[in-house]
């Protein structure tokens, strides 16, 4: 798994990119997915977080 973090011009929100990896153990398919969160972050506190996935990659992983 990997992550990038962006800074926006709001300093209280940040977006993380992230990429993972992996293989089925029943099948030895492997799959490549990504995502990205959005936080907004006041005082060290997270106040939202949004969580945006590719379903393709999915999709791909189960042959639909």
């Amino acid at each position: 798994m990997t992550t990038d973090l962006y800074q926006t011009g709001d300093p209280e929100v940040v977006v993380a990119e992230i990429r993972t990896s992996g293989s089925l153990t029943t099948t030895g398919a492997t799959f490549e997915t990504s995502a990205i969160q959005v936080f907004r972050i006041r005082d060290g506190q997270i106040l939202l977080m949004r969580d945006y996935f590719n379903p393709n990659g999915l999709a791909d992983l189960l042959g639909e």
